[in-house]
């Protein structure tokens, strides 16, 4: 495209129209601000005209006050920003500034442009790369997000399955600990009835003692002192019976209630041991769910990390798409030295 070795329309050569067309967003005027024609919308046009330079410090104010890249010229149309993170650029050459330009400004201040010239022009500055961008960032976060919704089902998944498990043993040890109830009390009942049968065994002997005793009186009375000491002998053998039939009875329930003992002792034994599974139950559970949580914990961290990388990859994509398009309308404006 020829006829912009300056890069800016030299505007002695354009009448107030055809500046006026050449404005951006609402810039449909030209007035004096400060003394030097400028670009303005309607309202601060009126209003300098009505308010002289009362309209001008209004449209200083609230307007953006850049240079208009076509002509060089002060702009004050609406300044954008308030609550929206966008500021205006100071910067006429910038991308976000000569981006602004229409075909039909450029067509009004050069006659001889062609349709193909405007239309190259705009395909120059054109948003599809920067949608592709955003395309390919939305695509990384989708996955990322895809990505950690797997992983925390997978965590998930895994920690309801030890929990399962952790809870079939926790009643396996629970049946174990009943089990041992019964066991103990079946000892009890065991002891209850030794103790009733050495009682038993205490009365036998005291009553078969009486007997022989009583036994032995009678026949020493009937038969005079010819016979006592045949009586006395017989006595004491079945006293000496008694006893030794005493002593080996409560020998016996001496050694069951042995068994017993140690039978108990083995209970006491075993649940300890189950203490201590219930125990290593509950560390394995508190284990379970550290894992979930730090996986969790891991898995957002993943995915914090890759949309952060994909903002910054958009952004990176961006200001590259920027500066390719701003040196090829350089390129064909031959002002690549004049700004670079």
């Amino acid at each position: 495209m020829a006829g912009y070795s300056k890069g800016i329309v030299d505007t002695r050569k354009l009448n107030k129209d055809s500046k006026a067309k050449l404005g951006r967003r609402g810039d449909t005027k030209i007035r004096e601000v400060d003394g030097r024609e400028s670009h303005v919308n309607a309202l601060e046009a009126y209003l300098i005209d009505v308010n002289g330079k009362a309209g001008e410090e209004y449209a200083k104010r609230v307007g953006a006050g850049t240079i208009n890249p076509l002509t060089g010229m002060p702009e004050y149309r609406r300044r954008r920003g308030s609550g929206t993170g966008y500021i205006e650029p100071d910067d006429p050459y910038s991308y976000e500034s000569l981006s602004d330009v229409t075909s039909g400004q450029l067509k009004a201040f050069d006659k001889t442009l062609g349709a193909g010239d405007v239309k190259y022009f705009e395909d120059i500055f054109s948003d599809k790369p920067f949608g592709f961008l955003e395309d390919q960032q939305t695509l990384t976060i989708d996955r990322a997000g895809e990505t950690m919704g797997f992983t925390e089902r997978g965590l998930e998944s895994a920690y309801g399955t030890t929990m399962g498990e952790l809870g079939s043993q926790e009643k396996s040890l629970e049946l174990k600990r009943e089990d041992l109830g019964l066991q103990k009390r079946g000892f009890d009942i065991q002891e209850e009835g030794l103790t009733a049968q050495q009682t038993a065994l205490g009365r036998t002997t005291g009553r078969g003692y009486a007997a022989a005793t009583g036994a032995a009186a009678t026949a020493a009375s009937r038969s005079g002192l010819a016979t006592s000491g045949t009586i006395t002998s017989g006595l004491e053998t079945q006293k000496k019976e008694l006893f030794q039939d005493y002593t080996a009875g409560v020998k016996d329930i001496g050694r069951q209630r042995a068994g017993i003992q140690i039978g108990r002792e083995g209970i006491d034994i075993a649940g300890r041991g189950i203490d201590i599974g219930m125990g290593d139950i509950e560390r394995q559970r508190g284990t379970a769910l550290e894992t979930l949580t730090l996986g969790k914990d891991v898995a957002g961290a993943d995915y914090d990390y890759s949309v952060a990388g994909a903002g910054l990859d958009f952004a990176k994509g961006t200001y590259t798409e920027q500066q390719r398009q701003l040196d090829e309308y350089w390129e064909m404006i031959g002002l690549r030295q004049a700004v670079g």
